[in-house]
Formats: C-alpha cells, sequence, structure tokens
C-alpha cells in the first residue's frame, strides 16, 4: 500500500485530459515544506511507510531545489520515497537521490508518437524521447526502483500495454539491479475532460493479465482510478501495489479547496480496503 501527496497542481503543459492542464482555470496551489510536511504526517500517522510525491510540470512553481527540500523534509518518515514530477536530467536526479528519493515514476502516457503529439499541446512535456529516457537517466544516477506505464484509452490499449511492457523489459537490460514496475491506468474525468472513451473492463483485465505473464517478477500498481470491485478483483489476480483513501490535490489532507487531477473512482477509506483485501485473503503491507 502507498499514498501519493501531491505538492502541487500547476502545470506549464497542456495535456487535453489532465484536470491540472496549463488551459484550464482552476485552484491552483503549490504546498510550502511545512504544508508538505503536515500532509505527510497525516499519512504517516495513518500507517503508510510508502509515499509517492507528485507535481504538474512547473520548473518555475516547483524547482529541482523545491524538490529536493520535499524529499528531505519527508524521508525520515517514509524509507519508500517516490517522486512523479516532469523528467529531469541526470544529474537533478543524483541530487534527488541524494535527498532521499527511492524512486522514479514516469509513465509515457502514450508509446504512439502521433497520438501523442495529438493529446499533449504545450509544454516541455511534448519532447516524447526525453520523456522516454527518463527512467534511463534515474538508472544511470542510481536510483533503481523505475515504475512505467501507459494511460489506457488515449490510444489502441493492447498496442499501449505491449509497448509499456516492452519498455519495463528492456531497463534491466541495461540497469541489471533496477526493480521495475508498470501501473496501467485508466482514463478519468477531470476538469475539462469529460468525454472518456470506453475501455471495456475485460479488456482491462487482459492488459493486466498479459503483463504479468510477460513479467512476471514486475510489480503491478493500481490507483483509486479503478472502483473499489474492479481493484480488488484484479487484486485477487495480479496486483501487488495499491494506493487507498487518497487525495489526488495538493493539500488534500488537510482540506485545503483546490482542484484534484482527476475524478477518483474508488473512494474507500484506507481501513475499508485493506478490510476488503483481508476478505479476498491478501494482506495490505504499509
Amino acid at each position: 500500500m502507498f499514498a501519493p501527496l501531491y505538492l502541487s497542481n500547476t502545470c506549464k503543459t497542456t495535456c487535453t485530459y489532465c484536470g491540472f492542464a496549463y488551459k484550464n482555470d482552476i485552484k491552483r496551489k503549490t504546498l510550502t515544506l511545512d504544508e508538505a510536511v503536515a500532509e505527510g504526517r497525516i499519512l504517516h500517522q495513518r500507517g503508510f511507510r510508502r509515499l509517492l510525491l507528485l507535481t504538474g510540470e512547473d520548473y518555475v512553481a516547483t524547482p529541482i531545489a523545491y524538490l529536493a527540500d520535499a524529499c528531505r523534509a519527508l524521508a525520515g518518515m517514509f524509507p519508500s520515497l517516490k517522486l512523479e514530477v516532469y523528467p529531469l536530467g541526470e544529474s537533478d536526479y543524483e541530487g534527488l537521490r541524494d535527498a532521499g528519493a527511492t524512486g522514479i515514476v514516469c509513465y509515457q502516457e502514450t508509446y504512439d508518437r502521433r497520438r501523442y503529439r495529438e493529446v499533449h499541446l504545450r509544454g516541455m512535456k511534448r519532447k516524447y524521447d526525453y520523456r522516454l529516457d527518463s527512467l534511463d537517466r534515474a538508472a544511470r544516477a542510481g536510483i533503481l526502483e523505475l515504475s512505467t506505464g501507459a494511460l489506457l484509452g488515449l490510444s489502441n490499449p493492447r498496442t499501449d500495454t505491449f509497448f509499456a511492457g516492452m519498455h519495463a523489459h528492456s531497463l534491466p537490460q541495461t540497469h541489471p539491479r533496477a526493480r521495475l514496475s508498470i501501473s496501467l491506468p485508466r482514463l478519468r474525468p477531470a476538469a475539462g475532460f469529460e468525454d472518456v472513451p470506453l475501455l471495456p473492463d475485460p479488456v482491462y483485465v487482459q492488459m493486466f493479465l498479459a503483463t504479468r505473464l510477460f513479467l512476471p517478477r514486475a510489480g503491478l500498481i493500481l490507483s483509486t482510478r479503478e472502483p473499489h470491485a474492479m481493484r480488488m478483483h484484479l487484486a485477487s489476480l495480479c496486483i501487488t501495489t495499491m494506493s487507498a483513501g487518497v487525495s489526488v490535490a495538493p493539500g488534500g489532507y488537510s482540506g485545503a479547496d483546490t482542484t484534484e487531477q482527476f475524478s477518483l473512482g474508488d473512494h474507500s477509506t484506507t481501513a475499508e480496503v485493506a478490510e476488503s483485501l483481508s476478505a479476498h485473503g491478501l494482506h495490505a503491507s504499509f
């Protein structure tokens, strides 16, 4: 089990499917370090020891120094501290490693280059190859917990699942000590984005099972984008890591009024998720 902590929803990129998109007129906030620590303490008190720090793509509001300070402030509470932020250079990843970061999450969103250009209209995220190579740079910097994946629904889900699997498969060839995880989230409604394409449940389950067969040792991550029943079904089949009782807005655990990145599919509390997992014969480890 892990918890996301959103440091900021400011963003200079326009992704057509994301509530944080630059074009959206939303309630934005970047946490101070004190506010970030307060959010972290709430999650620590709930039992979490695995934390994922997230931001939008704003190199000014959330510069490298800010990310490093946040890592240093939270590393003592969270021995597993991953970041899902904008792609960085190798030396920047080295600095985050020294500040306490243990892993990097960077989803390619879609591996279809044409579709990638269509849904990323503005900002650094338009640089497909720079994003694709980010996990290699992180590994060269000594951060070896690496997570990739695709946002299913942006393009052909089978094609994106295939290439996400190949991407993950390629990393240990160059970085033998790397520990790989994959996530295959489905699109969810968000600010400025309501026309969500249908990806049927049987196809979605098939994508995860195919990934598990191809990469039997990889971690498979499932977020609260999915409804509770689907999360429990997939947990009984192949999922190894999931979040619970989360907020996807900066300051959300403390009650701040800011805009979420997407609408949640599972609003269950952490205790309710743990109880459901137990009913399926699984143990929730925090």
